[in-house]
């Protein structure tokens, strides 16, 4: 998904180049992360920042439709609930506990990031189980983290970066794609919300923290 800011991966064009995280792609594998987390799982809420309650943009359409997707196949009810604000963040906690959510995927932006320790403390104060695809979310007490390999995006990024500084055309240089993901397992996090993750998922896990 280039959202029209590239011609091509290969060949982005224009003064556009770097690494594509797959989001939309990985929101509905995140889904399904809390499905296996909590197999009796049959309702689950979207949450992510926009700036325009009234419209979304196509990067966050592809997000939603794929998290929709999903949940549809593994037969679960997904509400999607907008924040704009830092403020909007304890309602739209509360909306989700009272329609009866039994986790939230948390979809990455700067905004979320900014405020993780709000949404973690959120979580715990609703019990409810939470995934995201920022990478230090399940280190800082979410339930887990799904997403892109961190320490691997960044060398991709100093490769591109050294090509620019060796002269480079910026509009030549491949668009290269996230190809190594981490998962991610706070147990702490699972035992504060009474909450059993199967053994068969810590198995999966890149690293459990306990």
């Amino acid at each position: 998904m280039l959202s029209g800011v590239a011609a091509s991966l290969t060949r982005p064009g224009g003064n556009v180049t770097g690494i594509q995280t797959l989001q939309p792609q990985l929101i509905g594998k995140q889904v399904s992360l809390l499905k296996d987390a909590n197999p009796h799982l049959s309702r689950s809420a979207l949450l992510f920042h926009t700036t325009d309650r009234s419209t979304l943009g196509p990067f966050a359409e592809s997000v939603v439709h794929q998290a929709e997707v999903t949940a549809k196949t593994l037969r679960i009810s997904l509400q999607t609930v907008r924040v704009v604000d830092a403020d909007e963040l304890d309602k739209a906690f509360s909306t989700v506990h009272a329609q009866r959510a039994q986790g939230v995927v948390i979809v990455r932006d700067a905004f979320i990031g900014a405020h993780l320790k709000t949404l973690v403390d959120l979580a715990l104060k609703f019990r409810l189980p939470t995934i995201s695809e920022i990478n230090s979310f399940a280190a800082r007490g979410g339930l887990m983290t799904y997403g892109y390999n961190l320490d691997d995006a960044v060398r991709k990024a100093a490769d591109i970066v050294d090509k620019i500084l060796r002269g480079a055309n910026v509009s030549e240089i491949p668009i290269q794609q996230a190809t190594t993901f981490r998962f991610v397992i706070n147990l702490k996090t699972a035992k504060a919300l009474g909450l059993k993750i199967p053994p068969s998922l810590l198995l999966r896990a890149d690293q459990v923290i306990e």
